[in-house]
């Protein structure tokens, strides 16, 4: 038996009613204002809980592929934030993999990763990149990573001060 516990995802509480409030396949202008309409700290909550559990599903080029990469320089941020700097700066270096300044829409972001998929020979050098960015996202947070993020996620959900 595995002695791994998860622990309870209590900001999942604090972010529920607003997960309907930002539509992630609207284009990347209206997805930031809807972002910057949310309280602080949902924001913060929103962008780091999705980029965790795209990563966490299948790494960063499924992350990077689906609508949500487009609030990566949120997500990025909002893991600072909640204190996990080792770890952001790892989302900043893939972001990096897919274009700088990094492009948030969906389209371009596909051309960049167009073919990784099928395993084409022309991405072999940036899905190698972004699966080693995701095998250090996973060292980042450590053997438990779940508990590590989850902890950070609930602490700043029950701070009074935001």
């Amino acid at each position: 038996m595995w002695p791994f516990r998860a622990p309870k995802r209590e900001y999942l509480a604090l972010l529920e009613p607003y997960f309907e409030s930002v539509d992630l396949e609207a284009s990347p202008s209206s997805v930031v204002r809807q972002l910057a309409r949310l309280p602080s700290r949902v924001r913060v909550l929103y962008c780091a809980h999705w980029l965790f559990w795209e990563v966490e599903n299948g790494g960063f080029v499924q992350y990077f592929w689906n609508p949500s990469g487009c609030i990566a320089p949120e997500a990025h941020a909002a893991f600072a934030e909640l204190g996990l700097a080792e770890t952001a700066a790892i989302i900043s270096s893939a972001m990096s993999e897919i274009g700088n300044p990094y492009p948030r829409g969906w389209s371009k972001r596909h051309k960049v990763l167009d073919g990784v998929w099928e395993h084409a020979p022309s991405t072999d050098k940036i899905s190698d990149a972004l699966r080693g960015h995701t095998r250090a996202f996973y060292r980042s947070l450590g053997h438990r990573g779940l508990p590590l993020f989850v902890n950070a996620a609930n602490a700043l959900a029950a701070r009074d001060d935001a």
